[in-house]
């Protein structure tokens, strides 16, 4: 069973793998390469600012909002900051790779 997932996966040489009989090297050829056609971009290439404004509009505006819910939680009982802070600090990666995207272009 090793030496069939080895032969298929072609990543392990044949000469070297122990499981893997000299006579089955002429074997371990991929099916087919890779070739540019097999990777489509073309639907990704175009920037839409229709798109970009709706990501940071559900990415700024939830990061505001957990800003608030903090602010009355803390006054509440700080019990109740830490899962918070945990979506803030995702919110805050995300704003900080969508405006780093921003300043690139």
């Amino acid at each position: 069973m090793l030496k069939y997932y080895l032969n298929r996966a072609g990543q392990i040489p044949t000469s070297v793998h122990p499981f893997v009989k000299r006579e089955s090297s002429q074997q371990l050829k991929p099916p087919h390469p890779l070739k540019k056609s097999d990777f489509v971009l073309t639907p990704y290439i175009n920037s839409s600012n229709l798109r970009a404004t709706y990501q940071i509009l559900n990415t700024v505006g939830p990061y505001v909002l957990l800003w608030v819910l903090a602010v009355k939680a803390a006054s509440i009982s700080l019990w109740l900051l830490p899962p918070i802070i945990v979506l803030m600090v995702l919110f805050s990666l995300r704003c900080f790779s969508l405006m780093r995207k921003l300043t690139q272009l």
